[in-house]
């Protein structure tokens, strides 16, 4: 189902949009969210619109037919796409202000070049994940436990701010 900007009213409490399992496809173009937006298991649900802003958290977690983000796509808080099963890419240099969950993407193989997190990266169980790209920028913690990768994969030019977990 695709909604308009005038049927999501409905969705929206004090500036926090919740969708959470609905049976939706599409999101209309240029949808700003001005806090939080849920969108967990919204399996129908296969991309972003265009111009889409979330000025708080962003939860797609369980969105499996969802296989890629929008360029542009703003996040000023924390990105949850755990379990994105489809998830085949992220926009070219991608900027996620809080954390940014990837945990169980298994579609995922790259990265784009210039991803920069400022919490922490969670990348567990990503296991087509080949690669870390160069310029990634991490504030907290990084997490590539499950992933087959291992801290010889990490490009020199990383900053990764606290910890780095791996097996």
């Amino acid at each position: 189902m695709k909604y308009t900007a005038e049927e999501l009213q409905q969705y929206f409490v004090d500036g926090f949009l919740f969708l959470e399992g609905l049976d939706i496809e599409e999101l209309p173009e240029g949808l700003v969210v001005e806090r939080d937006a849920d969108l967990r298991d919204c399996l129908n649900l296969t991309e972003l619109p265009k111009g889409f802003a979330v000025k708080g958290d962003l939860t797609l977690c369980g969105c499996t037919y969802l296989a890629s983000l929008p360029e542009g796509l703003t996040v000023g808080g924390c990105l949850d796409l755990r379990d994105c099963l489809n998830l085949t890419e992220l926009p070219k240099g991608f900027t996620v202000k809080g954390d940014l969950t990837l945990r169980g993407c298994t579609y995922l193989t790259t990265l784009p070049e210039g991803l920069t997190v400022g919490g922490f990266l969670d990348l567990r169980e990503c296991e087509n994940l080949a690669e870390l790209p160069k310029g990634l920028k991490v504030g907290k913690w990084l997490n590539i436990r499950d992933t087959g990768l291992s801290r010889a994969r990490i490009p020199e030019d990383a900053q990764i701010g606290k910890k780095i977990y791996c097996d």
